[in-house]
Order: C-alpha cells, then structure tokens, then sequence
C-alpha cells in the first residue's frame, strides 16, 4: 500500500489535468515541447500568448513555461521543480490589472543532511517589463523563514557536534540562495577585517555570537538572513546584493505563513489576487502521530510600489473552507474548492465554501454572509441581480451613451486640472506623511527622556548613596559607570529620533544644521566604531534652515549613514559642507562620502531596483518635498559611494 501512494503521488503522469485546452494553446506544446501534460494554464493576451503549468515527458520535470503560440522564439522556460519526477507547481494565476503572474512552488526535500531544506519553495511573480515583454530575469520569490528552524541548523551543525560541520552549515544556507547566485557569507566585526564564509561562521561560535544569528529580528518578525549571505561578483567577492531575494526588510506577510510548504489555490476578485492554503494539525493515528490537513484559510496578496505583501482579510478571517487538493483538481475531478468568484449583474462576488461541505458564505467585498446551503446563496445572487436591474428602469444602451459622455467631458476637465495638480497634490501628501513620522518619533522621543532616562538616573542617584565597604567600592563604581553610559546612549537614541535643536523650533523659525550634524557624526562613531568626521569649508559659515528642511536633511544623513554600517563594510565616514552662490541665490552642498565597497550606481537607481533599494528613493524623496534642492549619488564597485546633497538657502 506505501509503494502505491507513493508512486501514485510522486509520478505527475497520474494526474494530468483533462480540461479542454484552446486548440492553439495544444498544437503549440505539442510542437514545442513535445510529449506534455498541461495541469493549469493562464492566457495573457487575446488568445496568442499563454503561462502553462506542465509536465514534460522527455526529461520529466515539471515546469512553468511561456508559451508564445505565434512566434516560438518568444517562449521560454520561467521555472523548473529542483528534481525529476516531482510535481511542485501547485497553482498559476495572472492579474491583468498589473499584468503580472503569480505561482507557488512547493519544492521542499531533504538537502545534504536529514533537514528538510525549502530550496525554491515560496510565492513567484513575473510582472511584464516597461518593454512591453515578459522577462525571467525579472522573476521575484517570497518566502519566509521560521526561526526554529535556523535554530535547529545551528545547534545540530555547530553546537552539539564535538567537532563543528562548518562546512555542512554553509552548505544548508547556500542552498537557500536563488538561482544563478554564488552566495557568499559573511560577518564585519566592529574592530576586525570583512569575514567570510568559514571564517566568518567560527567566528561567530568562538565568540558567542550564534544566538544573536538565530534571534535577530526586524520589524517584520522574519529571520533577517540578508545581513549575512551576500551574492559575489565575478572574482568571488562578496557585493552588497542579498543572495536571497525573499530576504527583504519591507516585504510583509502575515504571521500565519511561517514556513509555507503546502498547497496553494488562487483566484482573482475584483483585480486582486485571493490564495486559500491548508491549515495542518498533528494527529494521532494509531500508536503513531502524523501531520493532515484540517481546512483552508484565505489571504490576500498585494502587490504594489509600496512592495510586496500577504495580508488577511478581516472579514474572512474565522472563516474555515475546505482543504484544496490539487492532485484531484488537476484531474479534474469534483473536488469542492476552497472559494470561486461568481457573477451579480456586473459585481462579483466571492462564493466561499465551508467546511462542513454544506455551507456557503458570500462576501461582496465588505461585508460577508452564511447561507445554509448553495442552493440558498444562489439565491440570494439571484436576488441581488434582480434588485438591481428593479431599481434601475433607465435601459442598458441609453445608460451607456449617458455614462460615455459625462466621461467625456469629465476627462476633458480633468486632464488639465490633474496636470496641473499632479505634482502638488503628491509633494503635499508626501509632506504630511513625513510629518506624521516626525509626529511620532518626537513622541517617542519625549516619552524615553521623561521616562524611562528619568528613571535610570534614578537608580543611578541611589546607587551613590549606597554605602559598601572598600572591598564593593570598585564594584559599585562599575555599576555607576554602567548606568551613567546607558543613560548617554539612550539620549543618544531620543537625539537621533528628534534632534532637541528641532524639537524646540517654531515652525516659523530657523536654526544652523551644522551643530546637528557635528552631533549626529559624534554618535555615529560612538554607536559604530566606523569614523565619521563632519567639517565645514568655511569655518565661519553658517546654514540656516526652517525646521521642515531642517529634518529633511537630518533624515537625509541619517539613512545614508545607516546604508554605510549595513551595506559599504567602510572604515572611514567624511560629512563635508561648503557654502556656495549662484545668480545670486545661496545655497549649502553637503557632500557624505565612505570609503566603502560602493556599488553600480546606475543599477541601484534604475526603476528595476527601486523596491530593493529603498533608501535611496527615500532620501531621493525628502530632496523633491525642498525648493530648488537636488541629490546626487555617485559610486563605482571598489570605490566607496559619495552623495551631494544641494539645498536652497535663499534668494
């Protein structure tokens, strides 16, 4: 009987999908891949170019392809499963709204050890190029990495091991890099040369450092592999590129998809792309206890310029449908799906199916509602179509020369006053977001100094006063000592939140940025060990800004001294600042220049990379909300990075 389920559920040939396939869609597999099963498909564009999820007889191995049934020279292989024989694609969707595909790759199997490694697992997007062509170089992958897991590599390959696998640990997380990558890993000691690979990992353990490996966090609650494994270069050097794309601090998910490795089944509704996966539970069988799954949840996916990201949906969010087995939706089967979307008239609805099997829940996109049965909920579709055409006497055709007019002649009003407002209207929201921000670090700010550094000096107070023999004199001194630096880095910590010089200024006021930058250059070096020296050409020169510039440069230094301790590996940071005149307007450049690995400049700016490099679209950003001012980067590999900030004084 395990040999049957086994090779029932290893060979894709079993269950290859028996839907009609559009006849051009089956000449061109046939023609160009040969002998195939196609599981799935998505068609992109009238019927010419298609996504097709397929098993392909003359090397066995399952694949996304696409296929151009006009020109084969324009289809190409996006995605292959890992090994032969195994059928990891569980599901394809393409969002005509942005034109992007989305697919989840199930691809887990045991690496050189008896862990499990999820190689490729994770959610793909493929989103078309500004060229107009599908690329699969663009090829994004999100998947998030459960802590207890690299907990466990850790301790089985380094710790428990009288004699540490370094070798075999490196080998785990390689094979989490992506396709096409040599990954490198590496760790700069505060006082020490760049390390990698082995010598970075015993470094770690000889040092105490592998809990902070394992425990590190962002705010996303995901293991932050991104600050150790690096993609190299041409000569093997390690570059400021993470080796693992889904490894990114502004990509969320939802905390219910830790370490996904199940089936995933997608829909779209109203132009957003919905996913229903498994739920499991451990059971007990027998004298045995094994995994099975207990339903399905439903999640959303979106995917903007703001990033990528799965979220619930609030209203959906208790509600538990069946479990999806692809296996027998690829055999087409009557298996009951988690969800589908119907049609009302010209609304869609989301038709979610229970559990229990017999109920079914209808969700219009804000509120949701059960019904007994199908019967019932087909009903109540019926119902709301026939509402709305009752309440609506005018006739179809009449309506449409109606709406088409008024849409006329309200784009024709539009187009000149949007044009004209466009940039405003952005620089305006951009303003009142970042002001909310500064809003709150103020508060942050203050709610630290008065209370908790109020606190600590406290105990410091009360620690003087205690009276010790000689012998705790020294002991005492060290605790005071202590208390006294904790004291100085949390102000330290409120100053970079909301300099006091800003904090104090009235909006109609202004006030010279170059003692703020001296004082931020002097934390830096404090908090970094990295040398940050802030020099003024003119010694005598003064910069004043109101306090909305004022913080923009402020946030503007900071994050570019942030890319330096995170991405250059620099040793040596330089703030320099020169007053200079043009047709008689004043302006301050202030140049920050590191001595650090740089980077291609034009690569890391290009509209490609602006979800990966969000530091510079920010700093970029807080530059286009200041009058008359520009930024500049400059940097080539090898040759640190050099930013010329220019601000408009006055006239």
């Amino acid at each position: 009987m395990l040999c049957l389920f086994l090779c029932i559920f290893s060979c894709p040939a079993l269950f290859a999908r028996t839907q009609n396939l559009p006849e051009d869609l089956e000449i061109a597999v046939q023609n160009q891949l040969g002998p195939s099963n196609v599981y799935d498909f998505a068609c992109v564009d009238n019927k010419k170019t298609y996504f097709v999820n397929v098993y392909t007889h003359s090397d066995n191995f399952n694949k996304l392809y696409l296929i151009n049934t006009k020109n084969e020279e324009k289809s190409f292989e996006v995605y292959r499963a890992t090994k032969a024989g195994r059928s990891d694609i569980t599901s394809i969707i393409f969002n005509p709204k942005n034109q992007t595909l989305y697919f989840f790759a199930n691809d887990d199997h045991r690496a050189n050890s008896d862990y499990y490694i999820y190689k490729n697992t994770g959610f793909y997007a493929l989103t078309k190029s500004a060229n107009g062509t599908f690329e699969k170089q663009n090829l994004r992958r999100y998947f998030r990495f459960a802590e207890w897991v690299t907990k466990n590599v850790v301790q089985n390959y380094l710790i428990y091991p009288e004699v540490p696998d370094y070798e075999g640990f490196l080998k785990y997380f390689f094979d989490l890099a992506d396709k096409d990558v040599t990954p490198v890993f590496c760790y700069k000691p505060i006082d020490g040369p760049l390390l990698t690979n082995i010598e970075a990992v015993k470094y770690l353990k000889e040092h105490d450092l592998l809990q902070f490996f394992w425990k590190e966090r962002d705010e996303f609650n995901m293991f932050p592999l991104y600050h150790y494994l690096f993609a190299a270069d041409e000569n093997g050097e390690p570059t400021t590129k993470c080796a693992a794309s889904y490894y990114k601090p502004h990509y969320s998910f939802c905390g219910d998809l830790d370490y996904i490795s199940d089936d995933i089944y997608f829909q779209i509704y109203n132009d957003e792309v919905y996913f229903a996966k498994n739920t499991d539970s451990e059971k007990r069988i027998g004298f045995k206890k094994q995994w099975s799954h207990d339903w399905s949840e439903i999640f959303k996916i979106c995917d903007d310029e703001e990033g990528f990201s799965i979220t619930r949906v609030e209203q959906l969010s208790k509600i538990h449908s069946p479990v999806y087995d692809r296996y027998k939706h690829f055999e087409n089967k009557s298996e009951l799906l988690p969800f589908q979307v119907v049609q009302s008239n010209s609304k869609e609805i989301l038709l979610i199916n229970d559990v229990d099997r017999k109920s079914v829940w209808l969700y219009n996109g804000e509120t949701v509602k059960k019904y007994r049965n199908r019967e019932e909920a087909d009903q109540a579709i019926l119902e709301l179509s026939n509402n709305i055409l009752a309440d609506d006497p005018i006739s179809v055709s009449t309506k449409i020369i109606i709406i088409l007019s008024v849409i006329i002649f309200v784009l024709l009003i539009l187009i000149v006053l949007l044009t004209i407002r466009a940039a405003v209207a952005k620089k305006t929201e951009k303003r009142k977001v970042f002001s909310i921000q500064e809003d709150e670090r103020r508060k942050i700010s203050s709610d630290i100094h008065d209370s908790i550094v109020q606190d600590i000096r406290a105990i410091r107070l009360r620690t003087e006063m205690l009276k010790v023999t000689e012998e705790s004199q020294e002991n005492k001194n060290r605790v005071i000592d202590d208390i006294t630096s904790c004291i100085v880095k949390m102000r330290d910590i409120c100053y970079g939140l909301s300099p006091a010089e800003l904090s104090t200024l009235d909006i109609g006021s202004k006030t010279d940025i170059f003692p703020i930058l001296q004082t931020i250059g002097e934390q830096y070096t404090t908090k970094t060990n990295i040398p940050c020296s802030v020099q003024n050409e003119d010694p005598a020169a003064t910069y004043y800004f109101n306090k909305r510039d004022c913080r923009n440069i402020v946030r503007i230094v900071q994050e570019a001294l942030k890319n330096v301790e995170k991405h250059s590996f620099a040793t040596n940071v330089q703030i320099f600042c020169r007053s200079e005149t043009h047709n008689n307007r004043h302006f301050m450049t202030l140049f920050i220049i590191d001595d650090g690995k740089g980077c291609k400049i034009d690569e890391v700016t290009s509209a490609k990379y602006q979800k990966e490099h969000f530091g510079l679209r920010m700093m970029s950003e807080r530059v286009a909300l200041m009058e008359n001012s520009t930024i500049e980067f400059l940097s080539a590999p090898n040759d640190g990075m050099q930013i010329k900030l220019t601000v408009y004084i006055g006239g």
